[in-house]
């Protein structure tokens, strides 16, 4: 009953728009140098297109975030949180994962660190135009796709299948590493 108590709780914080509190220095602790300016709009969607660094989200917008878990049962908890959103709970970055805001209430030795496009591209190497799988947070998939789709051949590059996980696209790889600057973009890994 205890452990349904606090799962209700926990999926209520994941509806409400507040990031997360951290209780952690960012990663990176020089301001972003620019801001995030919205980019396109699907129904009540938002899509954001990031600075390189991330230093906070702009008011409205979900965000990410990495959560370093502070114990063995909190890491069971957030996993918990990760999996009810219909995301991967195999997203990790060191020992964190992978969350949405609000899905990740402040905890004690809990670290919430804002999600970097870095940390939402794998290596995209060289060439003129490769092949990329663009996955999308689960949550606004159908909302924010065609935002993305939109973005993207805005840019050239070509859209090769929309799926329930994402997009598969024909690009560059400076307009792929630019997509991960995407507020709807979890991951992106050439194909």
């Amino acid at each position: 009953m205890r452990l349904a108590v606090l799962l209700a709780t926990m999926l209520a914080t994941a509806c409400s728009a507040q990031p997360p509190a951290s209780s952690a220095t960012p990663a990176s602790s020089s301001p972003a140098t620019s801001s995030a300016t919205a980019v396109g709009r699907a129904g009540d969607a938002t899509l954001y297109l990031y600075p390189e660094v991330v230093a906070a989200y702009p008011p409205g917008d979900r965000g990410a975030y990495v959560v370093t878990p502070a114990d063995e049962d909190d890491r069971r908890a957030v996993i918990a949180l990760v999996e009810a959103s219909g995301d991967d709970p195999d997203d990790v970055i060191g020992e964190g994962f992978v969350v949405r805001a609000g899905a990740a209430p402040a905890r004690s030795g809990r670290r919430v660190e804002p999600l970097q496009p870095a940390g939402r591209r794998g290596p995209l190497g060289d060439g003129a135009e490769i092949t990329v799988h663009i996955d999308l947070f689960a949550g606004d998939r159908a909302a924010t796709a065609p935002a993305v789709q939109t973005w993207l051949t805005g840019r050239g590059a070509r859209v090769l299948a929309v799926h329930a996980g994402g997009l598969e696209v024909k690009t560059t790889p400076a307009i792929a590493t630019e997509a991960a600057r995407l507020s709807a973009v979890r991951w992106i890994e050439r194909r």
